[in-house]
Formats: structure tokens, sequence, C-alpha cells
């Protein structure tokens, strides 16, 4: 076992106790205000996609989702196409 990690460091000034610049929000608990920022949004596909699941959404480039929110699955926004509501994956659309 190492001892020095456990240890605190004698330099004061090696503390970094500012706070960190980078802000994720975690979509999964919906308190965070960059996530509602998102929620209601319409993305446009940049990737067509074919469903592998009933949860999921097909569509082809160009589409245009509505009510766009971040899914509890990471990687994936919840949107409604065409009347019906489903999970589409992140990277395949781009928001407007």
């Amino acid at each position: 076992m190492v001892s020095w990690m456990n240890t605190p460091s004698a330099n004061p000034a090696a503390t970094n106790t500012a706070p960190s610049t980078f802000f994720f929000p975690n979509p999964a608990t919906g308190s965070d205000r960059a996530v509602e920022s998102v929620a209601h949004r319409k993305a446009r596909a940049v990737y067509p996609c074919e469903a592998e699941h009933s949860s999921e959404l097909s569509f082809q480039i160009g589409a245009i989702f509505e009510d766009v929110q971040f899914s509890r699955e990471p990687g994936w926004l919840e949107g409604t196409l065409n009347g019906k509501r489903g999970l589409i994956p992140q990277n395949y659309v781009q928001f407007l």
C-alpha cells in the first residue's frame, strides 16, 4: 500500500479548492437548469435510423422531432415524430 496517497498535501498551494469550471448536468435528475432548457426543443435527424425496439423511433435524414427531452437512458433523447413518442439516439440529431 502506498501511504502518501492518503495523506494531505504539505503544500497548501497545491490544494485546489476552486470549483470546477465544467458543468455536466445529470439528465436523470431533471433538476438541472441546463437539462430543463433543452426540454421541449426541436431537433433534426442528421442520420437515418431503423428502430431495434418498440420504444425507439425509426426515421430518415431530415426528420423533425418535436418536444425533444433528455431520456433517463444515457445517450438517448425522447421526442415525438408524426404523433409517435419514442427514443432517439442523441448523436443522430442536431438541435434546432
